[in-house]
């Protein structure tokens, strides 16, 4: 009667699974939205795309009206017949006004300019949507691990308990020689390796919650109960629809309107300009040279030493290496989608082998049950068969951390750094 008391407490302690208790639960969004709001990589891009609305308003002061004030004062003093020939300086002279000028340039010329802007613009914000893909993968990859860990942890405490309660129950039978000596020092021995690795799974908890604070900028010391992470199982979007495409696209853009403005830069400049003021050689009448003036300024690019034939031959090179990369991505991306559906294929059959096996597990332990009063198995036997039924689930959940993590690159799906 001893023997099955003893046997209906360790089946009562299997039964439940403990989990971590903690003040607050969280889950691996509240993670993604602190990385994001703490990130100073993101803060630097949106302070960028301010400063380019910036460079394109300094743009079209450049090319608006400028008004100068200017003042000019001369004196070339003859002394004993020596110094400037006064016909070509006229001894002195003053000039003072105001100058309105404005360089005609081009609609398409200004365009092509202030399209540059626009599209620095698009490569910032898809450059940012890029980076924030990466840290929603990244941080939801350690909030896993750490997910991972908590449950780990609360498999060995779930151990430890069992096994603590066994003892006292083992103690009693062997005080009145139920079990041998023997076997209740085996018992203990295994209780303490089971709490060695529930020191181990407590210090690998603690630091995988580390490092998700510290990838999400939080100075938080609390432990928190971590949600089940999402396993969102849709596809990857094609690969012309992805933030690789949409990077390359900017890209692309920015090359072919940075060859306009080469061509643009070796058209004919016409600049225009009208001043009023005072200007006096101070011979005759200084008080009547008040006056005004227009005038036109015309350069026309003739010889530049082949620079623009260079200028657009490096652009061709860019964009030759740019549409390399783009079919190198588009490949990469293709296989890593076919890789991370095999793997999560190959890791789905073997929780459902694992599956098969803790079924196996339990139903050996039944049996176990059924020949401990007639003393064909010996208890510690029993134990054994027990510690492998929590080290299958101890297995299954970390095949469970690769589902997710398979399930989490194809979300965020991530290859190789694009050319820069």
């Amino acid at each position: 009667m001893k023997r099955f008391i003893f046997i209906a407490l360790i089946l009562t302690c299997l039964s439940g699974n403990q989990h971590l208790t903690a003040q607050n639960a969280k889950s691996g969004e509240d993670y993604i939205k602190a990385a994001l709001l703490n990130s100073p990589l993101l803060y630097d891009y949106e302070n960028r795309r301010l400063s380019l609305k910036f460079d394109s308003a300094l743009l079209m002061a450049d090319y608006g009206l400028k008004v100068d004030a200017f003042a000019d004062l001369m004196a070339a003093p003859v002394i004993h017949g020596w110094g400037y020939d006064e016909a070509l300086s006229n001894g002195q002279f003053a000039t003072t006004g105001l100058r309105v000028s404005r360089d005609i340039i081009g609609r398409n010329n200004l365009k092509s300019r202030l399209d540059s802007y626009k599209l620095s613009e698009n490569q910032l914000n898809s450059q940012k949507q890029l980076s924030e893909q990466m840290m929603r993968l990244t941080v939801t990859d350690q909030y896993i691990n750490t997910y991972i860990s908590q449950e780990q942890l609360s498999i060995y405490q779930e151990i430890i308990n069992v096994l603590k309660k066994e003892e006292k129950i083992l103690y009693k039978l062997t005080q009145s020689a139920v079990f041998s000596q023997t076997e209740y020092l085996t018992f203990l021995v295994s209780l303490q390796q089971n709490e060695l690795s529930l020191q181990q799974a407590k210090a690998d908890f603690q630091n995988n919650m580390s490092v998700l604070n510290v990838i999400s900028g939080l100075m938080d010391t609390t432990t928190y109960s971590l949600s089940p992470p999402l396993m969102d199982e849709k596809m990857a979007v094609p690969f012309n629809e992805s933030i690789y495409a949409q990077l390359n696209q900017s890209d692309s853009l920015k090359l072919e309107n940075e060859a306009i403005i080469i061509k643009n830069e070796y058209k004919p400049k016409l600049s225009v300009y009208a001043d009023a003021g005072y200007s006096s050689s101070f011979i005759k009448s200084p008080y009547k040279n008040f006056g005004t003036s227009v005038g036109l300024n015309l350069s026309i690019p003739l010889y530049d030493g082949n620079k623009q034939k260079m200028l657009l031959q490096q652009n061709s090179i860019t964009q030759d290496t740019r549409s390399r990369y783009y079919a190198f991505n588009q490949q990469q991306y293709a296989q890593k989608i076919y890789q991370l559906n095999q793997q999560i294929q190959q890791t789905r059959q073997m929780l459902n082998t694992c599956d098969e096996q803790l079924k196996y597990s339990d139903t050996l332990i039944k049996a176990n049950l059924k020949q401990l009063p007639t003393g064909d198995i010996r208890v510690t036997d029993f134990i054994v068969s027990e510690n492998n039924f929590l080290n299958l689930k101890l297995t299954r959940i970390q095949y469970e951390g690769k589902l997710y993590s398979y399930f989490n690159q194809l979300k965020y799906m991530s290859i190789s750094t694009p050319a820069p």
